[in-house]
């Protein structure tokens, strides 16, 4: 069952990497896909607006991603 479950997933994300490729932004999921597949069910979930007080989403910082604080490890 975990061999469905990633190959769904894995062709959901290439369909959606396509449409980035072709241009067809306006089809892009912008939401959150729930799939049971034990059920055979499938759920789109739309997340909320973008918040202008947010800083990553709204003003568009992302501090992570600069790497100000270096990278860790653990073993």
């Amino acid at each position: 069952m975990l061999a469905s479950v990633v190959s769904l997933v894995g062709s959901i994300g290439c369909t959606e990497a396509l449409k980035l490729l072709v241009g067809a932004v306006d089809r892009i999921n912008r939401g959150m896909i729930w799939v049971d597949v034990w059920d055979n069910s499938f759920e789109k979930v739309q997340g909320s607006q973008a918040s202008s007080e947010c800083p990553a989403c709204g003003q568009g910082h992302y501090e992570f991603l600069d790497a100000k604080q270096g990278t860790h490890t653990t073993s």
